[in-house]
């Protein structure tokens, strides 16, 4: 029988998603195996046959216990835990199952058979079983308006720590997740016709960000871009091999856990932290300009952004046409 690796090597030629996301379909896959088995795996020893419906409720099991065991004892917090392992798994569950879509511009089904590769029934049962956990969000524990303004006052107090520093006025300045400010260049951070902006990378819809930066933001990430910039140009003039130009200069996910513990001990206790700061300055763009922050937040439509994103100074003045 054919090895999860070689369908892998298949999916990544042939679907018509965008590279990064078909990557990151397929991590999705072996993230479901190894948080199964407790280890890492080779995706070529791994046969088809391993992919079915019994990895879905381990998989979700396993989540759910590294969450609650990571979390306070009280009932409230416990729950909040399980939901977020729930609502977590299934993400990276639905794009697991990518793998073997046959929807959009490629039948991935077909191309598999095509190339000698007969998909077991097993890996349809894998695609079909019941998830558990709901898709929506449960209400974000938004901090008050004070407290948000308090965040931005102390974070000067970090600028010690470049990449929390960085990473907090990328997510305030320009509304980015956390993915795609870990792989934000230097470059990309450009002014246009004056103003500044992000081009560059792609964002969670397979497309190129190209989104505002907020003045201020912009302020305090400037020294540093400049500093990049100083050191690319030494470096070519001494024929040496110029600096990697991430904002995050870490390649991890930790200087995003070390901000959120920040904000955690200022008294925010939202469930995504670095989320509620996109959260923030979305709100007050739609105080103006509901389709402004639609834009801001890149949504498809406004009713994601008035539904999930709008929390913030929501107290809006009469406007009397008549």
């Amino acid at each position: 029988m054919s090895s999860l690796g070689k369908v892998i090597i298949l999916y990544l030629q042939h679907s018509s998603v965008a590279k990064r996301t078909a990557k990151n379909n397929a991590l999705a896959l072996l993230k479901i195996f190894e948080k199964v088995r407790g280890h890492q795996v080779v995706s070529e020893l791994v046969p088809l046959a391993d992919v079915n419906a019994a990895l879905i409720p381990a998989y979700q099991s396993q989540a759910e216990r590294e969450y609650c065991a990571q979390a306070a004892d009280d009932p409230p917090t416990q729950r909040e835990a399980k939901e977020r392992a729930l609502r977590s798994t299934r993400s990276t569950i639905r794009q697991a199952r990518c793998l073997f879509s046959r929807r959009g511009d490629v039948d991935m089904i077909q191309v598999y058979r095509e190339h000698g590769i007969e998909i077991p029934e097993c890996v349809f049962l894998f695609c079909s079983c019941k998830v558990r956990g709901r898709n929506g969000k449960t209400d974000y524990r938004a901090p008050d308006d004070s407290l948000v303004k308090e965040t931005i006052e102390r974070i000067e107090l970090m600028r010690s720590d470049k990449s929390v520093y960085i990473g907090f006025w990328v997510a305030l300045g320009s509304g980015l997740r956390r993915k795609e400010i870990r792989f934000t260049r230097w470059e990309y951070l450009r002014l246009v016709d004056g103003h500044p902006r992000i081009i560059g990378g792609i964002g969670k819809d397979g497309e190129q960000i190209n989104v505002p930066m907020q003045s201020q933001a912009f302020e305090r990430l400037l020294p540093f871009k400049l500093e990049w910039e100083s050191r690319v140009l030494t470096a070519r003039n001494l024929n040496m091999k110029p600096p990697e130009g991430w904002m995050i200069p870490e390649r991890g996910d930790e200087w995003c856990q070390r901000l959120s513990l920040w904000l955690r001990d200022l008294g925010c206790n939202t469930q995504k932290t670095l989320h509620e700061l996109r959260a923030y300055t979305g709100s007050l763009i739609y105080a103006r300009d509901p389709v402004a922050a639609m834009r801001f937040l890149r949504h498809k439509s406004i009713q994601v952004t008035e539904r999930n994103y709008v929390r913030y100074q929501l107290t809006a003045p009469v406007v009397d046409v008549l």
